[in-house]
Order: C-alpha cells, then structure tokens, then sequence
C-alpha cells in the first residue's frame, strides 16, 4: 500500500519538477526541427541517461526517508491522509461524479470495442 502511494508521490514530484524551468515557446524561433536538433545528439542521450537515474534516486531517497524518519513518515501520513479527505470532497461533487460515469462508460465501450476486435480476428 505505502508503496503504491509513494508511487503516485513520485509521478507528481516528476511532473511538477519536469515542468520547472520550461518557458513559453520563443515566437521568433526559425523552426521545431532546428530547434531540437540537439535532441539527436550523444550528449544529450547522456545527459537524459543522467537525468533519469538522478531521478529514480532521488525516489528511492525518498521512499527510505519516509519510512525511517519518524518525523517525515508522520508528516507524509497526513499529507495522505489530507490527500484522501480532498479526493472524497472532490468526488463528491456533482460535475465530477458526472465525469467519473462518463469516464466509466468510456471505459466499457474501450472494453467492449476490444472484445469485438478480438473476436473479428
């Protein structure tokens, strides 16, 4: 269970922190293509190489401070247990549990789509 949550921890620490430091596209750049040509170059796979494993350290860094600092342990219960109360009040609002059955029927007509798929192969 505690690991499932320091999961989802982790993805939103890695989506927030992915997103510092970006800034709104230049209007004057002279292309995408030039502009990310860098992209295919062996220092920048290194660097991404780097980037990646710094982050799965800092996650597992994370997860063992959690579950041996008595402090941080307590402090990351109640941000769960917060996280939790904000989720149940959020749910229970009329316009999201209407995107919830829609997100649920969305889902069954993918299920039942799949199942034609694979029965017409």
């Amino acid at each position: 269970m505690i690991r499932k949550i320091l999961t989802v921890l982790f993805v939103f620490a890695l989506l927030f922190s992915a997103g510092q430091g970006i800034s709104a596209p230049d209007q004057k750049s002279s292309g995408k293509a030039q502009d990310e040509a860098y992209k295919d170059s062996p220092e920048y796979e290194k660097l991404m190489k780097d980037k990646k494993d710094t982050i799965l350290k800092m996650y597992d860094l994370r997860v063992k401070l959690i579950s041996e600092d008595p402090a941080i342990g307590k402090l990351h219960k109640q941000i769960m247990a917060l996280h939790r109360e904000l989720a149940i009040e959020i749910d229970s609002r009329k316009d999201m549990r209407k995107l919830i059955e829609k997100s649920k029927t969305i889902d069954q007509d993918i299920e039942k789509l799949a199942k034609r798929k694979t029965s017409n192969d």
